[in-house]
């Protein structure tokens, strides 16, 4: 098992290598899905001529960030996968720290965060929701540099808030669900995420590196 702390493998005569590699592998392919989908996002200048409009290819990209950022969670929160191998994770990703008060706290807070990547797994049933309540005012949408104005002011409006928003300008992306009977607000911050992204790929290299030439 590595130590991120001392960045020491401590050797486990139980270690079970082909599980191990199984467990670094998609972390480490998830990672790299997540990661090339937010540099897509955050790009400049895009290239949308593949999709039928601007929209199309960043609604895109944040589908697959969030799918990509879910199955990343479900490496370190799976009450249905062996909890040992769970335990193993949090610790190899360094995922819980204990502050000097004895409290813990989680490293990778927006990756463990599951409220976005739940509203898109089940947007047919939140958009329902929304709509049940009259509070349903548009798809997917995307605020950019140059866009219309009054098209940008329409999707700012906080008397028709958007339920699906992504904003270039500020690099957040937003919702709008029915949650336990309230309407709630999730923000994702873009930069935050990438930095937690590349945090936890520094320590999957390393745990990738060392399982290939032990493996093969």
């Amino acid at each position: 098992m590595y130590n991120p702390n001392t960045g020491v493998w401590i050797e486990n005569a139980k270690e079970d290598f082909t599980e191990h590699f199984e467990t670094t592998y998609y972390l480490k392919y998830n990672l790299e899905k997540a990661i090339y989908s937010l540099e897509k996002i955050m790009k400049e200048k895009i290239d949308f001529s593949e999709f039928s409009n601007r929209c199309v290819y960043y609604h895109f990209y944040v589908d697959n960030l969030l799918n990509a950022i879910g199955h990343i969670r479900r490496r370190f929160f799976n009450n249905n996968a062996n909890q040992e191998r769970i335990e193993r994770n949090k610790k190899e990703y360094n995922y819980i720290l204990i502050n000097e008060q004895g409290k813990e706290i989680y490293n990778y807070p927006i990756i463990g965060d599951n409220s976005i990547r739940n509203f898109i797994e089940h947007i047919d049933e939140k958009d329902e929701k929304l709509m049940d309540i009259g509070m349903y005012y548009g798809s997917f949408n995307v605020i950019y540099k140059g866009m219309n104005q009054q098209m940008k002011i329409n999707l700012l409006n906080d008397k028709n808030k958007q339920n699906n928003l992504l904003n270039l300008l500020t690099k957040e992306y937003k919702i709008l669900t029915v949650q336990d009977e309230k309407v709630k607000e999730y923000k994702l911050n873009l930069i935050e995420l990438k930095k937690e992204l590349e945090k936890m790929k520094l320590i999957n290299d390393k745990i990738w590196n060392y399982l290939t030439y032990h493996i093969f």
